[in-house]
């Protein structure tokens, strides 16, 4: 079972891209949003939306998230990086475990008062949640040698209504850990699209047993087109 794309695989997928001569003007208006919410330069600066660094996760799943309005206690995060930055701004606590040692002192000098971020590697890794008795409202699992068995542990730990962001969901190698996640009775919304320094269509899914929980109640979708200054009277027709 291959892991990831071959060079091959890359030409293929780059051949596929290049627009006809009756597609080139669609294309140039879908590259022009993803410039104007980061993608372009997500390639040399990172991970980023609209020019603020964001985990990497696809921009679908960024938006939904960006709509979340309840107050989080607690995220814990398997892989560091930019998202644990992003986190600390928008819950009380947040625990990040990293496999790295490179990546993790290079996150710990830069992480704010409300991080705490561990060193750990193979088994380690995966039961570093289980070092406290906390209930997380957030579950991050992006990172490190094994997502399927960061699995059973980030369900021990993640509070009854919490939510599980898992990265990368559309390759069969996180199978296992998906279909734990069903099992154990938490429900799935997949986020298919492009991510900040990807070339290809991925998938990011998020779980939870009380989904209607994080679903926004109130306020408008948080993509913006780049004629609309939000107000109603902006609407085009088409």
């Amino acid at each position: 079972m291959r892991l990831h794309p071959t060079f091959r695989d890359k030409c293929r997928a780059r051949l596929r891209g290049i627009p006809g001569p009756r597609e080139l003007e669609p294309s140039l208006s879908l590259l022009g949003d993803l410039r104007r919410i980061g993608w372009f330069a997500s390639f040399s600066a990172g991970p980023q939306m609209s020019t603020e660094p964001v985990p990497w996760l696809t921009y679908p799943a960024l938006y939904w998230l960006s709509t979340v309005r309840r107050e989080l206690r607690a995220v814990f995060e398997y892989g560091s990086g930019a998202s644990t930055l992003w986190w600390a701004k928008r819950s009380a606590r947040v625990t990040a475990v990293e496999h790295d040692l490179h990546w993790f002192r290079r996150i710990a000098q830069a992480a704010p008062a409300n991080v705490s971020i561990k060193h750990r590697d193979g088994d380690d890794y995966c039961t570093a949640i289980c070092d406290t008795d906390e209930q997380f409202d957030v579950v991050v699992i992006d990172g490190g040698p094994s997502r399927n068995a960061c699995v059973a542990p980030a369900i021990e730990r993640l509070a009854a209504d919490g939510l599980v962001i898992f990265d990368d969901t559309h390759l069969s190698y996180h199978a296992e850990g998906v279909e734990r996640l069903h099992a154990d009775g938490l429900r799935r919304i997949d986020f298919v699209g492009p991510r900040p320094g990807s070339r290809f269509i991925e998938a990011t899914s998020i779980f939870s047993r009380s989904l209607d929980r994080w679903a926004a109640a109130d306020g408008v979708p948080a993509y913006r087109p780049w004629f609309d200054d939000g107000s109603p009277a902006s609407a085009v027709q088409t």
